[in-house]
């Protein structure tokens, strides 16, 4: 299930968007960042998933890319020690992992 870290990337910028209407961006997207390990998360916010498909998913990523994956109902974290590795478990979930099943609304602002 490997990609090439172009093809990550282009699968994590179709599925961004895909769920841009110019209101969800404002509120979720997909965050990339190092951290102090030295490792890297990447963060997919405003979708849900379907959690049947998922957590099988999950644990194959584990193996094969080292990556550490969560959801919560809203977010996706995916830890890996590369940036590639990183990359390719979230397209990974993106493409076959049932991430993204239904775009959550954008909160309700008043002032």
């Amino acid at each position: 299930m490997s990609l090439e870290a172009a093809d990550c990337l282009l699968v994590i910028e179709e599925w961004f968007a895909k769920q841009c209407d110019r209101l969800w961006e404002n509120f979720y997207g997909v965050t990339i960042e190092s951290t102090d390990n030295p490792c890297w998360l990447v963060v997919v916010s405003g979708s849900t998933a379907n959690v049947d498909k998922l957590s099988p998913l999950l644990h194959a990523l584990m193996s094969e890319h080292q990556a550490q994956c969560t959801y919560d109902n809203t977010s996706l974290r995916v830890f890996a020690p590369t940036l590639r590795a990183s990359l390719a478990a979230t397209a990974i979930i993106l493409t076959h992992g049932g991430f993204g099943i239904e775009k959550l609304s954008a909160p309700v602002v008043t002032n």
